[in-house]
């Protein structure tokens, strides 16, 4: 609020009048962030949901493939070929914004290849083993991006309803009060300056009489 004195005059009933229609912007702009914030939040909400469910399979998935191969190859075949095993890629993190929200976009620089230098080492339980660890990749880089994504939309969404609240229970009622204080008062003055200058016309006819 303005740091000026608030006696009940024009000038500032005017300033008033514009600080409180700037702030009904700003409430209105915050209201619409939340809802915005609001339907993005029930989207990762429903989107984390079927990831965690693809995950699980999938996770699952892997590890009946890896237990078939293991029967197949045995486990000092496997222990060599974990010798060999690629190097992950790095990691992208690029950010995107939701109504000011910072959130992550994640990917691989470059395609990560699980394949082996040696094919003859592999078998078919194996190979199937690697596409499936693969195909985990996405989903895990997925679940990352929208679990960052529900964590900081759900601090700026508290963050927004209490800006709200504050405006909602003490600014704008605040500001309301004033001006209908200053409206009243001014109302007030200007019914006692045409009483006055009612009564001074009346003395006045009365001398000219």
């Amino acid at each position: 609020m303005s740091s000026f004195s608030f006696l009940p005059t024009k000038a500032n009933l005017l300033k008033l009048k514009q600080e409180i229609k700037v702030i009904k912007d700003g409430y209105n702009l915050l209201d619409h962030k939340r809802e915005v914030l609001i339907r993005e939040l029930l989207r990762f909400g429903f989107e984390i949901k079927d990831l965690k469910d693809n995950l699980d399979k999938s996770l699952r998935d892997t590890y009946d493939k890896f237990s078939k191969s293991k029967k197949k190859m045995g486990k000092e075949k496997l222990k060599f070929l974990s010798i060999m095993r690629p190097l992950f890629p790095e990691i992208k993190a690029l950010e995107k914004s939701i109504m000011g929200v910072h959130i992550p976009v994640l990917s691989l620089a470059e395609e990560f290849k699980v394949n082996f230098q040696v094919p003859s080492l592999s078998c078919k339980e194996f190979d199937e083993f690697l596409a499936s660890l693969k195909s985990l990749v996405p989903l895990l880089l997925r679940y990352v991006e929208v679990s960052f994504s529900l964590f900081r939309i759900g601090q700026e969404l508290l963050k927004t309803q209490k800006r709200l609240k504050a405006l909602e229970n003490f600014h704008i009622p605040q500001y309301t009060r004033m001006i209908a204080h200053i409206e009243a008062v001014l109302e007030e003055a200007e019914r006692e300056e045409l009483f006055r200058n009612k009564k001074i016309k009346m003395k006045l006819g009365g001398l000219y009489g």
